[in-house]
């Protein structure tokens, strides 16, 4: 498929269009969601590099056993722009150091999984925010945690023969990780953070001994607060059908759903037809659908709600509430980006970047 127009003649219209190469890859799409994204490839059919309408590049660098060997960041000034210049070092299991090109960009290649680096900005006359980036235990491409390079002020000169001034020491800084611990496969066995502790290198205080089935979905996790989450699967076809979270000592357990999937003829199409509040009855839901499985009616026993959907799948209305959305020249919707939010309460705007990314919500109109 090359191009998917969801009309036709004088009816309102929508335009997706996709192109591939001579090997049948993607390498381009234009959505009204996203806009244009392209990709490129390496020679054995991995995703190489993907650029999207923030002008943003996404770069992927594998080593021969498939893993990922790069940390690639992008410096930039207060208003977005790149800062080209700035000295980047990386410091741990492999050193090595760059500058950033005209764009901001910098990238170290090769670089061997499993230890523990540092990555830390400079360039003279400005400061970094933060001032470096660690990265325990390094398993997996670094992407989109951009530094922000600020201009030192220009000091003012001291009047003489007025004593010079002490100087003024450089304010406090704030450096906060969050750190991922992975097991012997690969899978992540744990997370932890000096958000809300001391240790630097923590990785067992936001989540650890997590249990995984065969098939990769998760079986159990527990929890830094001392709460522990246990999921459960039907055995035809690994779809979740329990989720309970209690202690791990299995007391006061404060979330307890049941999942069922069929409908009233025993058919089973992967939507959730019931889930069972065994903590609140009065909070079990039923869901409907219409022919399109698009969601229609959640009813409980506290509430019902009610869904209704446009010609292209956008939520038009929902418990009172009406949705608007930017259109075309034909009339349909031009991104599928909701512009506004009516209900008895007023109408707000919601705003988006290039990309289809949400960047403001609930703003009056």
């Amino acid at each position: 498929m090359t191009a998917y127009n969801s009309g036709t003649g004088m009816t309102p219209t929508q335009t997706r269009a996709f192109s591939y190469d001579g090997f049948g890859r993607l390498v381009s799409e234009n959505t009204p969601e996203g806009g244009l994204v392209t990709y490129t490839y390496t020679a054995n059919d991995r995703v190489a590099t993907v650029w999207n309408q923030r002008n943003i590049t996404t770069s992927y660098n594998y080593n021969s056993r498939s893993q990922i060997t790069r940390v690639s960041y992008r410096p930039k000034q207060s208003n977005g722009a790149g800062l080209q210049g700035v000295t980047m070092t990386l410091t741990g299991g492999f050193g090595g150091q760059t500058t950033t090109s005209g764009n901001g960009n910098y990238s170290f290649n090769n670089v061997t999984g499993g230890y523990t680096y540092t990555v830390t900005p400079s360039k003279s006359g400005w400061s970094f925010n933060p001032t470096n980036r660690l990265y325990p235990n390094l398993s997996q491409n670094q992407y989109f945690a951009d530094f922000t390079a600020t201009p030192n002020p220009t000091p003012t000169p001291t009047p003489t023969p007025s004593p010079t001034p002490s100087p003024t020491p450089p304010p406090a800084t704030w450096t906060k990780n969050v750190n991922y611990d992975y097991n012997s496969v690969g899978a992540l066995s744990g997370v932890g953070t000096n958000i809300t502790g001391a240790d630097p290198n923590a990785t067992t205080n936001v989540l650890n001994t997590t249990t995984f089935r065969a098939s990769g979905a998760i079986k159990s996790v527990n929890y830094g607060n001392g709460r522990r989450l246990t999921m459960g699967y039907n055995a035809n076809r690994q779809q979740p059908v329990s989720m309970k979270v209690d202690r791990t000592d299995g007391s006061d357990t404060i979330i307890d759903y049941a999942y069922d999937y069929y409908d009233a003829g025993g058919h089973n199409n992967g939507r959730i037809r019931q889930i069972t509040d065994n903590v609140d009855p009065a909070y079990t839901t039923t869901y409907a659908y219409d022919a399109y499985n698009r969601l229609t009616q959640a009813t409980a026993s506290a509430y019902t709600r009610f869904y209704t959907h446009d010609a292209w799948g956008n939520i038009s209305n929902f418990s009172s509430t009406t949705f608007s959305y930017a259109t075309n020249a034909s009339g349909a919707p031009a991104t599928n980006r909701i512009s506004t939010a009516t209900n008895d309460q007023g109408t707000v705007g919601l705003s988006y970047d290039a990309a289809g990314n949400l960047t403001q919500d609930g703003s009056a109109v």
